[in-house]
């Protein structure tokens, strides 16, 4: 049993480096995730600006040709006005200049209001591609950047992975088992020492008669607290320094 204890303390302790790395990792990853939900959120405004843009100056370049066709229009019918003799013709075609007239003050304000939503919206694409660029750099940079770092992570952790397998094929696979299922439950610390009559997993004190077990390692014990499984340091210390010449 002394055996497969040291083996499971050292499985702990792969496990614990292994998760360490991967942290490491996954923290790289994330910080590239915001920036690039930061990209992807400035192109959607930048988008939605420019379409905005275009629709605003195509609505002005429509209604600039209507002024322009109103304006045509009501030159000839004030030149008519004075060639008509015929007063009930003049009165009617003095109503259609008037409306005509208010057509163009109508079309002239909306253009002048085209003309500034066009001018705001051009100035907030504008401001919006600046910080696309920036996070666009800034999201390059940390690919560029994080790019060795990434490699020598996924290099200890593909080692790492192999030594645990090593590890684990040493164990007896309902060891192995209760070892995962613990692991799982205990944020991935399952095997921990028994120092001084404690759990050093959870510093709950350990009944005496279990802690007399944990030392002589002649079966395998668990904490009644945490369920982490015990190993005593000086067992495993002492087959340590047997096996030197």
């Amino acid at each position: 049993m002394k055996a497969q204890l040291a083996l499971l303390a050292e499985l702990q302790v792969l496990d614990s480096r292994l998760r360490g790395v991967e942290a490491g990792r996954d923290s790289v990853f994330a910080k590239q995730r915001l920036l690039q939900a930061e990209v992807d959120k400035l192109r959607t405004e930048f988008k939605t600006s420019s379409t905005k843009v275009e629709e605003l100056e195509k609505e002005k370049r429509a209604k600039d040709g209507e002024l322009m066709t109103e304006k045509d229009k009501l030159k000839k019918w004030e030149s008519r006005l004075g060639d008509l003799s015929n007063t009930r013709e003049f009165a009617a075609l003095s109503r259609e200049v008037e409306g005509l007239k208010r057509s163009i003050t109508d079309l002239g304000e909306r253009t002048q209001q085209l003309s500034g939503d066009t001018k705001e919206f051009t100035e907030k694409m504008r401001q919006v591609e600046a910080r696309l660029t920036e996070a666009e750099k800034a999201l390059a940079a940390e690919k560029d950047g994080a790019k060795g770092m990434l490699t020598e992570q996924e290099k200890a952790i593909l080692q790492q992975r192999e030594d645990r397998s090593r590890i684990a094929g040493q164990l007896p696979s309902l060891v192995m088992k209760r070892y995962e299922q613990i692991l799982q439950k205990r944020a991935g610390l399952a095997v921990v020492p028994a120092r001084e009559g404690h759990c050093k997993g959870c510093n709950m004190h350990l009944p005496p008669q279990l802690f007399i077990r944990v030392q002589r390692a002649e079966t395998l014990e668990v904490c009644p607290a945490c369920n982490r499984i015990l190993y005593f340091p000086d067992n495993l210390a002492r087959d340590v320094a047997g096996t030197n010449p």
